[in-house]
């Protein structure tokens, strides 16, 4: 098959299926875990019969194929001369249709694709978003989303798999989960492909081969029956336990369990014997209470809260680094904080995932070429024999552009995967093993349900009608005729006075 011609293919703009006429200069950005933007600057509106607003459909295709369909971001209306109107339109990919809705729901022993098929049936598929590649993928033994947003649930199952499988939304509108290994680019870069300012960098900017991660806090064992400091000694009401508390502890006075109901949080409860502080590893005892003679004893079993910091390492890295930078230890070491990190195994996970993935100094490969197809997140043969270079590489982004407003540029930036025995080995590496795959096991999922009610009463009213006799509208009494039994002869003198 032969690759590499480029396309001279005239571009249609669309805004909601109507043609528009842009300015040379606009460009899309395609970069792997993110949205995918557009910029342009709308010179024309042709036949479109409303005014351009966010969340309109956008689209681009050259030769009838979609290069970006997305929705409207942002809009900017200016006049470039006095009474010319142009639009400057920032627009998203088709993933932003996954930011809209929210997923409650919970999941137990089953395949992340099944998930997947979940989340598209329940609410992505009211927005428009269709049935793509699903593959099965790694099984899920808990998760829980607790109204995340389906691009987050998502991402969360992307990220718990370790990266080897990513979600996407396509150009056409159909959602899929895949494995990043059979993601391959639809052409190789070889000398007979159009290419140009091919580049091959090496950077330690982000480097290490010692890890550090320092989580948030964990819980301990239960701590039975620990004897606090200081001991009782007739004067003391405050008792220090190793570890600050993280749950009501059982207090034993003498051997004697303290109710339960007797036991309250400082700052909150009042009239209990003794009060805990969640974070906190001091217990009091009530004012009211009699003070502790040093003959009694105080025991408390409770849980414990410690500090999460984990390392990982890679001894091959250190020594290759150490041979290379001679006098040195070779040693190059990371720090990040995750205080959502909760226990010592997740920041373990975390601090070999990121061991794996900069534990190695990667060639980062740029070139630019006129050929269309590369996308973000697809795996791309290079071969070029004056680098020594047969490999896959990683697409990490594409900017498409058209400065002259005819031809169309593609500049593309790879990661080189070699040192890892080649991204596809990498990505299957990721999978392996017996490991099991929790999304947010300590989460409590309260769903909200609209719950219908039907009311019905009866009762009986009595209803009275009465019949009034009145005069007829044309019926007055007599300009003579007064109430009472007598009719007396009444008479006005000049000066008012009745006589």
């Amino acid at each position: 098959m032969e690759w590499g011609l480029p396309s001279m293919a005239e571009k249609t703009f669309t805004i909601g299926g109507t043609n528009i006429l842009v300015q040379p200069g606009w460009s899309i950005q395609d970069k792997i875990n993110a949205r995918s933007t557009m910029q342009m600057t709308v010179v024309s509106t042709g036949t479109l019969t409303a005014d351009i607003t966010t969340g309109q459909a956008v689209e681009i295709t050259e030769s009838l194929t979609s290069i970006f369909t997305g929705i409207i971001l942002e809009v900017e209306r200016f006049e470039a001369m006095p009474n010319i109107l142009q639009y400057n339109i920032s627009s998203v990919d088709n993933n932003a249709k996954a930011d809209k809705r929210r997923i409650a729901a919970s999941y137990t022993a089953n395949f992340s694709g099944n998930i997947v098929s979940a989340i598209l049936t329940s609410v992505l598929s009211d927005e428009g978003v269709t049935l793509g590649t699903i593959e099965d993928g790694p099984q899920i033994n808990k998760c829980i989303f607790n109204y995340d947003s389906a691009a987050e649930a998502l991402d969360k199952l992307k990220d718990t798999v370790g990266g080897g499988y990513f979600w996407n939304i396509s150009f056409s509108g159909a959602l899929s989960w895949q494995n990043r290994a059979s993601n391959a680019a639809p052409w190789q870069l070889t000398d007979s492909v159009q290419h140009n300012k091919f580049r091959v960098r090496e950077t330690l900017s982000q480097y290490r081969n010692r890890q550090y991660v320092r989580g948030g806090t964990g819980k301990t064992s239960s701590q039975v029956d620990e004897k606090p400091s200081p001991a009782p000694d007739g004067t003391s009401k405050k008792f220090i336990m190793r570890y600050p508390i993280a749950e009501k502890p059982t207090i034993k006075i003498n051997s004697t369990a303290i109710a339960t109901a007797d036991v309250g949080v400082n700052g909150f409860d009042t009239g209990k014997k003794y009060y805990f502080s969640y974070a906190s590893n001091v217990i009091t005892q009530d004012d009211s209470e009699t003070v502790l003679s040093a003959a009694d004893t105080v025991e408390v079993t409770y849980i414990g809260l410690y500090p999460i910091i984990v390392l990982a390492d890679s001894a091959a890295q250190i020594a290759a680094r150490a041979a290379i930078e001679t006098g040195t230890t070779g040693i190059y070491e990371n720090m990040i904080r995750d205080k959502a990190l909760d226990n010592k195994d997740s920041a373990l996970d975390l601090a070999e995932g990121l061991i794996a993935k900069y534990g190695v100094v990667p060639n980062v490969i740029t070139f630019e070429t006129e050929v269309a197809g590369l996308k973000a997140g697809q795996l791309l043969t290079i071969i070029k024999s004056l680098y020594d270079i047969n490999a896959s590489y990683l697409i990490e982004s594409v900017k498409i552009s058209s400065p002259d407003g005819y031809k169309t540029n593609y500049s593309v930036k790879c990661l080189d995967g070699a040192a890892l025995g080649g991204w596809e080995e990498f990505f299957k590496g990721l999978l392996r093993g017996q490991k099991e795959y929790i999304i947010e096991d300590n989460e409590v999922l309260v769903i909200l349900s609209s719950l219908a009610e039907s009311v019905s009463w009866s009762g009986a009213t009595a209803i009275s009608n009465y019949t009034s006799l009145l005069p007829a509208l044309a019926l007055y009494p007599a300009a003579d005729l007064y109430p009472g039994t007598t009719i007396a002869a009444v008479s006005v003198n000049e000066s008012g006075v009745v006589t």
